[in-house]
């Protein structure tokens, strides 16, 4: 029996974009909350590269996780 391994940072790219549910996963949080933390000042904003794709800067995203972590 194969079963999921939770992702690690590891996981989680240093750089480049992202979409939600790696942020989703990588942050232990549902991509319902990823979209409502969207609207909270410093989290890292989504950019539209299209009509149906949304994507993160992996950057930022690791930036706001060590910043939540020590504030």
């Amino acid at each position: 029996m194969i079963t999921s391994q939770p992702p690690t940072s590891l996981d989680f790219p240093l750089s480049g974009n992202v979409r939600i549910r790696q942020v989703a996963l990588f942050l232990a949080m549902s991509e319902s909350t990823v979209h409502r933390r969207v609207k909270d000042p410093g989290f890292p904003q989504p950019v539209r590269l299209s009509s149906r794709l949304v994507v993160f800067d992996a950057a930022e995203v690791r930036r706001w996780q060590e910043r939540s972590k020590t504030g």
